[in-house]
């Protein structure tokens, strides 16, 4: 049940992915085209300089080293194995994104209202993946002895992310007047546990529906492998 189980996460996750990360490639070029209107100073676009070339060399030098680079995807194998690829290119892109958005906003913190928009183009993504997972119970500890380690991870991870939140939007409010302004920490601390305490508890209601949805595909599959079993012990009987 185990192996099952993480196959079919492992397959369903790549499935959605792929697809986000050409999503994310188009909410880039349409952030650039926005942007433009606005600033055409090159550190502002230092992002998708980053993303566009490193992704889709990696996809190009991954899929070529495969064989998979213009094979067709006629079978389930071959499938999943380009699907696995770009996977891990949308993985890349979000990492960069996420990490990128958060320096630069340090950085130059006059213009985050431009830089905001790389915000949109990883959040509308990562809000398809989360309904997805959720819906196809993707979302899950994977048991008793998972689940205590991966509470303690996720809590960090939590932590560690109310903490970019809070210096990203209360950070700002440390200078006031080109001085220097106490009242920001206060900013800061109330930011970072806003987020982390909403999306904490959040997290946990989601992935408690997922698991709920998981056991139930998991029994469905177990019912399809029993009755295609005695289907064919019956045609063979």
């Amino acid at each position: 049940m185990k192996k099952l189980k993480d196959e079919r996460i492992i397959n369903q996750t790549n499935k959605i992915l792929s697809p986000m990360y050409f999503l994310t490639l188009v909410l880039l070029i349409l952030g650039i085209c926005i942007k433009w209107q606005f600033t055409k100073e090159i550190t502002m676009y230092i992002i998708e300089i980053l993303v566009i070339p490193i992704t889709l060399g990696y996809m190009l030098i991954s899929l070529g080293v495969r064989g998979l680079l213009f094979q067709k995807a006629r079978d389930e194998q071959t499938l999943r194995m380009k699907q696995s690829v770009i996977s891990k290119c949308y993985g890349i892109s979000f990492f960069i994104l996420i990490i990128g958005e958060f320096i630069l906003m340090l950085i130059f913190p006059k213009n985050i209202d431009i830089l905001s928009i790389y915000m949109g183009v990883w959040f509308i993504p990562a809000m398809i993946i989360t309904v997805y997972v959720i819906k196809k119970g993707l979302l899950i500890w994977g048991g008793k002895e998972r689940a205590k380690t991966g509470i303690k991870e996720f809590k960090k991870r939590t932590c560690i992310g109310a903490l970019f939140f809070g210096i990203i939007m209360g950070g700002p409010h440390m200078i006031k007047d080109n001085m220097f302004n106490p009242w920001g920490f206060l900013w800061i601390v109330g930011m970072a546990v806003s987020w982390g305490v909403l999306f904490y508890f959040m997290m946990k209601l989601m992935i408690s529906i997922s698991e709920k949805k998981a056991d139930q595909e998991v029994r469905k599959a177990e019912c399809l492998d029993g009755e295609e079993y005695e289907e064919y012990k019956d045609e063979n009987s």
